[in-house]
């Protein structure tokens, strides 16, 4: 099953974006992301990942998403 996250991220330019994805698809297959989107326009960031693979959280996603050094956080 899968499980749709939403973060506020706080992105100036097309290279916050990048930093964003570049991320994302580096440790897509660790964090079992299914899908994604990034909009700039909005500021957000949206992750889907299989949420049954049992080794990872949406805490966990955050933490790696952090490591762009933009200002995120997960939209309640």
């Amino acid at each position: 099953m899968s499980k749709t996250l939403t973060f506020d991220c706080k992105m100036s330019c097309s290279g916050c974006s990048s930093a964003i994805e570049r991320i994302i698809t580096k440790n897509k297959d660790k964090l079992h992301i299914i899908n994604y989107s990034i909009s700039l326009e909005k500021q957000e960031v949206i992750v889907e990942y299989d949420n049954e693979a049992g080794d990872v959280t949406d805490a966990i996603i955050l933490d790696k998403l952090k490591k762009s050094g933009k200002e995120i956080s997960l939209r309640q």
